[in-house]
């Protein structure tokens, strides 16, 4: 986990009690050019449909898929657009706190866009699953938590997606598949590696090789998804915004180390590693500005993420 991590955001270093501030931003990524078949409604705007929407506010960035008119299907543009996106939050951890995941339209993610494989040489296709597999890492491995909103479905790489996040919300009426083995005859293996880890190799292996749907019920109680509600994206935003007013000194290697202990095999390294973590959190200013206020039961002090 940690030489994977390493890999992805090793150019995303920062100085620490360094910080990098930026206004409330809104970023627009290329075009998508939709086949002449697609069905549906994309927002247009001066120069097309646009596959990413990226938006700076309050410490959190969300990412919106924006591709309804093909299921915000994963092709290659919106891939390379998120794993960007990822990588350049990873370095701006005092500024960008949380990331949301959410997309436009009634489907979260269809999952790989198929037309887009089938038109590529063996290169090609390797290329592009290489960049999805960089973006499935970076979720877990970046500093900032990472929230899904799900309205709809999430099959196959696009619930990959959704289980390769931290944190998910989704609907009531939200539903996840990984169907390549019974629909297209194309095995789901690369979903497989974060839906495993998410719900343990007995339901993992119910949904790879029967390619039945989990309705939004069933996958809370497997642990695919957090918690269930009516407005996934207004309850992601809303934990976005708790998790970005905390200190980023507790959260972020909080995650780090969650990860770190859970991935090593022996519980006694998992105690180490745990420990060794306790104990460099407690050097953190902001442990000792909200210990003190603590014991003299006062108000938790604003967090300098230092």
């Amino acid at each position: 986990f940690l030489q994977s991590c390493n890999r992805l955001i090793s150019s995303a270093q920062v100085l620490p009690g360094a910080k990098l501030l930026a206004p409330p931003c809104v970023r627009w990524h290329s075009n998508d050019h939709a086949g002449d078949d697609a069905k549906g409604v994309d927002l247009f705007y001066e120069d097309g449909p646009r596959v990413l929407k990226a938006d700076t506010s309050d410490g959190v960035l969300s990412l919106t898929l924006n591709r309804p008119r093909q299921r915000n299907s994963l092709n290659r543009e919106l891939l390379e657009n998120l794993r960007s996106e990822l990588e350049e939050a990873s370095k701006s951890p005092n500024h960008i706190r949380a990331v949301v995941i959410q997309a436009e339209g009634p489907v979260f993610s269809s999952g790989h866009d198929l037309k887009e494989l089938m038109n590529v040489d063996e290169e090609g296709q390797m290329e592009i699953f290489e960049i999805c597999s960089d973006v499935m890492q970076l979720l877990p491995c970046i500093p900032q938590p990472t929230i899904c909103a799900v309205k709809g479905l999430a099959t196959a790489a696009g619930c990959q997606l959704v289980a390769a996040c931290d944190l998910v919300v989704g609907n009531p009426m939200s539903l996840y598949s990984t169907p390549g083995a019974t629909s297209i005859g194309l095995f789901c293996h690369t979903p497989a590696v974060p839906l495993a880890r998410s719900i343990g190799v007995k339901r993992a292996l119910d949904m790879l090789y029967t390619g039945r749907t989990v309705t939004a019920q069933e996958a809370l109680s497997y642990g695919l998804i957090s918690r269930i509600a009516g407005n996934p994206q207004v309850e992601a935003a809303k934990i976005a915004r708790q998790i970005s007013a905390q200190s980023s000194c507790a959260i972020q290697p909080g995650k780090k180390v969650f990860y770190q202990q859970t991935e090593t095999s022996g519980l006694g390294e998992s105690y180490n590693i745990a420990t060794k973590a306790m104990i460099e959190n407690m050097q953190t200013m902001d442990v000792k500005r909200g210990v003190e206020a603590f014991l003299q039961k006062k108000e938790i002090p604003t967090w300098k993420h230092e």
